[in-house]
């Protein structure tokens, strides 16, 4: 099967997705193409680095013109291994202001993503022991982001080692809190893997959006830099997958132009649709 934009094979992911809920623009848990959705938006609050807070920022508006009207979110960055939940948690700052947050009780949807500098569990469960004590039924995901230094290896070497590191690690991470946490919801969103497509897209010179893999004198790219911040069109590419993800909302029918030749929708929808069911949302 292939992902649009003549993408390159039949992908394995990890991926949050299709059913978190939604209310939609009717109120009757319909979108005005008449498909049905859950009634259930979500007060959200995320928080990450700078590989993460970017697709959150705009997440918002895709969730209001989609037609999730009362969706609301409250974000907060920390840059680089800082944005990681136990440095976040470590951090007297960081960990007031979020707790502040919490404290209204009104979260319950928390996100939070993941670093390579503190590749264990306990930040998480920090997070969620917390977060459970302000609101019982909230629910998580860990947003899984691309890896840094896409420049270091081909687009072929950057898809395996990611998809090594998201099966071993996120999964590891999921199902321990799945366990532990029996009562509540837990999964992933990888949108990472957007950057491995327009990445593969890119090298077998298929993504006429782009000059470059990593902006150089304000060329269009993947990329912003060598650390591998995301440019607009992985920003966009990353928001689309959340959308699916989090209210279950299918691409097909969202009538948004996102402004690039490639079908940006079509990649995101591909990815739900090719990610293992046992890691989406309930």
């Amino acid at each position: 099967m292939k992902i649009q934009c003549k993408l390159l094979g039949i992908i394995v992911l990890i991926f949050l997705a299709l059913s978190i809920g939604c209310s939609s623009t009717d109120g009757d848990g319909n979108d005005d193409t008449g498909n049905s959705y859950s009634n259930t938006d979500y007060n959200s609050l995320f928080v990450g680095h700078s590989f993460f807070i970017p697709i959150a920022d705009g997440f918002q508006e895709h969730a209001h013109r989609a037609g999730f009207i009362d969706h609301t979110q409250q974000t907060f960055f920390a840059g680089g291994a800082g944005g990681a939940p136990q440095a976040l948690w470590e951090n007297d700052s960081s960990r007031n202001a979020i707790q502040d947050i919490l404290n209204s009780g009104d979260i319950d949807l928390f996100g939070m993503t993941y670093h390579f500098d503190y590749p264990g569990i306990e930040g998480y469960v920090n997070w969620v022991e917390y977060a459970l004590q302000q609101n019982p039924d909230t629910k998580f995901f860990i947003g899984v982001p691309w890896a840094a230094y896409p420049g270091n290896a081909d687009s072929a070497t950057y898809r395996s080692n990611w998809d090594m590191f998201h099966l071993q690690t996120i999964h590891g991470l999921m199902d321990t809190l799945a366990a532990d946490y029996p009562d509540n919801d837990f999964y992933c969103i990888p949108y990472g893997q957007g950057a491995i497509e327009l990445y593969s897209l890119f090298e077998s010179g298929e993504l006429s959006d782009v000059e470059t893999l990593i902006r150089e004198n304000g060329s269009e790219a993947i990329f912003t830099d060598s650390l591998g911040h995301p440019d607009d069109i992985l920003i966009t590419l990353g928001q689309l997958i959340w959308l699916s993800a989090i209210y279950g909302f299918d691409l097909n029918d969202y009538d948004y132009d996102t402004g690039y030749v490639c079908d940006l929708k079509g990649i995101a929808q591909d990815i739900i649709d090719l990610h293992d069911p046992d890691d989406n949302s309930p």
